[in-house]
């Protein structure tokens, strides 16, 4: 049951990172979800480092990890007061960094390396799927991407 549940969290979080593939019937609220999915992974990270009596995985890229997101305040301050952006605009505009959690977090989920295969490749054929569904409705338009033939 855990391996189902930790195998439905990455995903959803596959699924907010990709902003589900544009629709265009979500509109702005696809920001919104991208969003969300950080807060899933710092919210999942946080459960697991305060209440999980398991040791995660080696994490080989740790320090990296956290000197990219340490740099975001100091990214967030040099926009404001170089370019007078809002701190709220930052916070939101750097929301795809906010993904590098997804790392620590896979760590603690302990996601078999086949399992993330089949993950992949299953998302990797819904993508074809919907490619094609887009390129035979072209004039009418489901998913807010740019297509090439």
């Amino acid at each position: 049951m855990q391996r189902r549940t930790n195998i439905l969290i990455v995903v959803i979080i596959i699924l907010c990172s990709t902003s589900f593939y544009k629709f265009t019937f979500l509109g702005p609220a696809e920001k919104v979800i991208e969003l969300a999915g950080g807060g899933i992974i710092l919210a999942l990270l946080i459960f697991h480092i305060v209440y999980a009596n398991q040791k995660s995985i080696k994490q080989n890229f740790r320090v990296p990890i956290f000197i990219i997101l340490a740099s975001l305040p100091f990214s967030m301050f040099m926009a404001k007061y170089c370019r007078g952006q809002d701190y709220i605009l930052s916070l939101f505009s750097q929301r795809a960094i906010y993904y590098f959690l997804f790392y620590l977090l896979l760590h603690y989920l302990k996601v078999k390396p086949k399992d993330m295969e089949s993950i992949f490749i299953v998302l990797g054929l819904l993508h074809v799927t919907f490619y094609f569904i887009q390129y035979f409705l072209f004039p009418k338009i489901i998913f807010n991407v740019f297509i090439l033939q």
